[in-house]
């Protein structure tokens, strides 16, 4: 029975560690498609044309 105890435990810490690093790799992929994302607006922005407020 003692074997089994340890097993589990050794089986759980390893899941919970991974849950972990992989809720870690989820914070910081979310971040670089912000940055991507913001990147992008931002390039748009820069190739629009000014608006003069003139009538043609």
């Amino acid at each position: 029975m003692d074997n089994i105890s340890r097993e589990y435990t050794l089986l759980f810490n390893g899941i919970s560690s991974v849950i972990t690093e992989l809720q870690a790799i989820t914070f910081r992929l979310a971040g670089l498609q912000q940055a991507a994302e913001q990147l992008y607006i931002e390039q748009a922005d820069e190739s629009k044309p000014e608006a003069t407020g003139a009538a043609e």
